[in-house]
């Protein structure tokens, strides 16, 4: 029993290897299979929220879908609580999704629209066994009440509710079944800027009432360096920089986290940085790159990058980062005018002052 205050650090889920290749066939010929995720591995400790951060396409949701199964893994482990779950049968995997759920990015289109929210919240404890008819609605107001919503809400359908109180019910049926871990996709990017904020921060409070874990998944960088204590930044269906997160946002080692953290909007500060800007598009997932995957793009791409594949090693501590070259000469943000990188600490403080500041 662990005594208050104290945290368990030991690994809720371990990713390893994972793959998952989708087939591709025009008419009768098959094709190269499109690689949506490949090998791909990570951790996440019990009360700790890990994000997973890229462009659209690199393979986030992907991973998040087959965490839960509901994309079966091509290849690799997927270890919760211990056991590995791309072992079981559907039968076992049906009675571990007490333990573990999921929150989609669209509150609207995630729910039954001819189901009133305080049934669709009913609904998994009733499947699991965990109420009956008659425990079920103090269940629901309880857990409804942990995300803010009140007893009035039950008998609403999700089209009388606004998109932010939709996202809470949405929380709220993940919450019913006490689960462990909770994959978030994307769940505050189809909210407004002051009521994604909220989400945000009830998300904080309830990881810290309930013990919670979450694979936070994301491409807003300022949102994951306020929710996140880790971050595995994903490009075309790889991870390239993984790392305590204040760690890989202060000096980040791979060119594409750099571009990324260099394209944070702040117009004070738009005259004093200089941008990153990355040429060309993410190539297709069906005819990825040889070597690293990103020296099509990359700014400071040698020829060793075209062919050899780059895998990820430490640098210092837990931060990891997949490229030929550590850029240990250039930083701090060696992007930013100025000593030491001062003013882009300054900006992402003032992305979490932000979110801090829009409490409800």
């Amino acid at each position: 029993m662990l005594a208050d205050g104290e945290r368990n650090l030991s690994d809720i889920l371990k990713v390893r290897n994972l793959r998952k290749y989708f087939p591709i066939r025009t008419g009768l010929l098959a094709r190269s299979p499109l690689r949506a995720v490949d090998d791909v591995s990570f951790s996440v400790r019990h009360g700790e929220t890990v994000g997973l951060v890229g462009e659209s396409g690199s393979g986030k949701t992907t991973v998040g879908l087959c965490i839960l199964r509901l994309l079966e893994p091509t290849d690799g482990q997927i270890i919760f609580e211990g056991e590995d779950i791309t072992e079981i049968d559907a039968d076992r995997m049906r009675a571990l999704r007490q333990r573990l759920q999921i929150v989609f990015q669209d509150p609207l289109d995630a729910l039954n629209p001819r189901m009133k929210v305080g049934d669709a919240v009913a609904e998994p404890l009733r499947l699991h066994g965990l109420v009956d008819g008659r425990s079920a609605n103090g269940r629901v107001l309880d857990v409804f009440q942990r995300v803010n919503l009140g007893p009035e809400h039950l008998g609403r359908y999700p089209h009388q509710l606004s998109g932010g109180q939709r996202q809470r019910v949405n929380i709220a049926r993940a919450l019913a079944t006490e689960p462990s871990l909770i994959v978030l996709d994307e769940p505050t990017s189809a909210l407004d800027v002051s009521v994604q904020a909220q989400l945000l921060n009830l998300l904080r409070d309830l990881q810290a009432q309930l013990d919670l874990s979450f694979v936070f998944i994301s491409h807003d960088l300022a949102v994951i360096s306020h929710l996140s204590d880790r971050v595995a930044v994903m490009y075309l269906g790889q991870i390239v920089e993984y790392g305590p997160t204040a760690e890989v946002f202060r000096s980040p080692r791979h060119p594409y986290t750099m571009s990324l953290l260099s394209a944070i909007p702040g117009e004070r500060l738009l005259e004093e940085r200089r941008r990153i800007v990355l040429s060309g598009e993410i190539p297709s997932a069906l005819s990825p790159p040889s070597g690293c995957r990103f020296h099509t793009r990359c700014p400071f791409a040698q020829p060793v990058c075209s062919s050899e594949l780059q895998s990820l090693r430490t640098v210092e501590g837990e931060h990891m980062v997949a490229c030929n070259r550590v850029f240990e000469d250039l930083v701090p943000p060696f992007w930013i005018e100025g000593d030491r990188g001062e003013l882009f600490s300054k900006r992402i403080g003032e992305a979490q002052a932000f979110l801090r500041d829009r409490r409800p």
